[in-house]
């Protein structure tokens, strides 16, 4: 659907609107692929939607929260965009005829995104904190996808208004929609790849130490964020009477190889 939007507004000579929106469903994804992997996840793979990107976060070891604050980075980062420009209106004025298709592309990617409708950035922050309130992913998506039902109807509506100006309400509804259904049309993320450590550190001439500390209450995969690339990476980890325990490298990539990522890590280590 992105394509075919892609041609039908070059063909209408549109080619510079097209361009700009893509660049801000790109920068808008790559908020979240940002915020993901800071939370330790990485990008499996994502699909361009006419008005975002679809992902996924089939996972089940991947909390609620993460996947609000994941889904909010997007519209926040396509907000600030669209002010950042808008700022440098005031400050040179002459920007605006070149950034303004772009600050609207913006403000348009972040406010349709919103929507409580998965698999937008609104529906899957609604889904989330649904799951929270019901305890139950299956039925926050039921009560999500009522969203669905309604935004793809009123979009559908707009389009028989006028058809012929209206043809994106009609893309929209169906990817709406088909939010309700097909789940192969979103991405997914995943635990980061740790195939990075490799025993390669003795060639190094200068090593460097990542040391880190963490909670003995957290899951494993929570440790992921705190790893850092071709560095010796050491771990503290804090138990509630506030004993210490230290992890090397080999002992942290054992417990992702041993354990479930949802395992907490107090019940590894019972006592310090």
């Amino acid at each position: 659907m992105f394509v075919i939007l892609g041609i039908f507004l070059i063909v209408l000579g549109e080619a510079v609107i097209f361009f700009n929106y893509l660049l801000a469903v790109v920068l808008h994804e790559m908020a979240h692929s940002f915020t993901a992997k800071k939370l330790g996840y990485s990008l499996n793979k994502f699909f361009l939607m006419p008005y975002g990107a679809g992902i996924s976060f089939k996972q089940d070891f991947l909390f609620e929260k993460d996947e609000i604050i994941i889904a909010s980075a997007g519209p926040i980062c396509s907000f600030c965009l669209a002010i950042f420009f808008m700022a440098m209106w005031w400050a040179f004025p002459q920007t605006f005829v070149y950034t303004e298709i772009f600050v609207w592309a913006n403000l348009i990617t972040g406010t349709i995104n919103l929507l409580p409708a998965y698999p937008l950035d609104g529906g899957r922050i609604l889904t989330s904190l649904l799951a929270l309130k019901t305890q139950s992913r299956k039925t926050a998506l039921k009560i999500c996808f009522v969203f669905n039902y309604v935004f793809s109807g009123i979009f559908l509506a707009l389009f028989f208004l006028n058809p012929l100006q209206n043809l994106t309400f009609l893309m929209f509804a169906i990817f709406v929609f088909l939010g309700a259904f097909d789940f192969k049309l979103s991405g997914s993320y995943e635990l980061q790849n740790f195939a990075f450590f490799e025993d390669n550190l003795h060639h190094q001439k200068n090593i460097k130490i990542n040391q880190f500390a963490i909670s003995s209450s957290e899951p494993i995969f929570k440790i992921a964020r705190h790893l850092k690339k071709n560095q010796l990476n050491l771990m503290y980890v804090i138990f509630e009477d506030n004993s210490v325990k230290i992890l090397s490298q080999t002992a942290i990539l054992n417990l992702f190889a041993k354990f479930s990522p949802l395992e907490k890590i107090f019940k590894i280590f019972p006592k310090s």
